[in-house]
């Protein structure tokens, strides 16, 4: 279902819905590129310390979503929302796509823990319970 630059937005285009929608440009920063291009460790030296409140992974592809999560490990915190806007491609197959990669980042980082938050037609959503260290911190 997807074809090459179907999908293609300009950093335009992109800042005119922003504008559309009343998204102020002060609270986003966007970054063009390619994920494995865009998302690496100068932008994260960049971003950090400051956490997550919501991480929304839209990449459809299990290699973008590998991406993606592994950039964003150091921005959870207690009570970060992870939401995937297309969990459910590949009719749900497990072995595929943000489900697949989402798997594998848990099992690689076993400190940190999810649980199901809400979901719908397409999306599913997750809350970070945090790290080992953040919950004994909590009681």
């Amino acid at each position: 279902i997807w074809h090459k630059g179907k999908l293609k937005t300009t950093l335009e285009d992109f800042s005119f819905l922003m504008d559309q929608h009343g998204i102020p440009r002060n609270k986003i920063k966007l970054i063009k590129g390619f994920y494995n291009d865009s998302l690496n460790d100068e932008l994260k030296k960049e971003l950090l310390p400051k956490k997550a409140a919501v991480v929304y992974v839209d990449c459809d592809l299990y290699h973008s979503t590998v991406d993606v999560l592994r950039f964003v490990r150091d921005f959870f915190q207690v009570g970060t929302i992870l939401v995937f806007d297309d969990w459910n491609c590949f009719h749900g197959d497990p072995s595929r796509g943000e489900r697949r990669a989402f798997s594998e980042f848990c099992e690689a980082n076993p400190d940190l823990q999810f649980e199901e938050f809400v979901r719908d037609n397409e999306r599913m959503s997750f809350i970070c319970l945090g790290t080992e260290g953040e919950r004994g911190l909590l009681g």
